[in-house]
């Protein structure tokens, strides 16, 4: 049995102020090769988890990612505890 104090929950966690904002149309003043990340999110279904690709605006694919999210608290917030895992595109097809 693990001792309290060995039992560190945010370790190799982080907790995510989540901000939403919906934008009316694209800025023009966007440039397509520097401006702005592609983020693909395939989310499975009955669990907390979500894969991730992040490609280029010239589709290249940067990063695969494994997250999980979850609340950070029962009360009504916008904290969640968020945890990623960097995977290698095999794994992600996978």
């Amino acid at each position: 049995m693990l001792s309290s104090h060995m039992y560190q929950p945010l370790k190799y966690a982080k907790i995510e102020e989540e901000r939403r904002f919906l934008l009316k149309s694209i800025p023009e003043d966007l440039n397509a090769e520097e401006s702005y990340l592609r983020i693909i999110d395939r989310y499975i279904t009955s669990t907390r988890l979500r894969l991730r690709r992040i490609e280029s605006p010239l589709g290249e694919t940067l990063v695969f990612k494994l997250g999980q999210k979850y609340q950070a608290t029962d009360q009504d917030t916008h904290q969640s505890i968020m945890t990623n895992f960097h995977l290698n595109e095999a794994e992600h097809r996978a």
